[in-house]
């Protein structure tokens, strides 16, 4: 496979000569870079928004828990008295 690539040409290349501002630009770039930061109001904005999806979830979660409960007592119930709580139509 390797005999296949012309490695001649890439015997041709040279160096060229490079101005030197631009190391000194590089190392600015980066440093700027590496300086930003998210503002805090960002910060707060995202606390408040995590927090509240949070209180949210966990309501939900409680909420759940309540209703599977009371299902469960009307499920006995129903059980109790002989009537079908599926809505299956057809049984296999």
């Amino acid at each position: 496979m390797r005999s296949n690539y012309n490695l001649e040409e890439l015997r041709e290349i040279r160096p060229i000569e490079v101005p030197s501002f631009v190391f000194t630009r590089i190392e600015a770039q980066i440093e700027k870079e590496e300086s930003l930061e998210m503002p805090r109001q960002w910060a707060w904005g995202l606390t408040l928004a995590c927090s509240i999806l949070l209180v949210v979830n966990i309501s939900f979660f409680v909420n759940s828990n309540e209703n599977s409960v009371a299902q469960t007592e009307s499920t006995s119930l129903l059980e109790a008295v002989g009537l079908e709580s599926s809505n299956q139509l057809y049984y296999e």
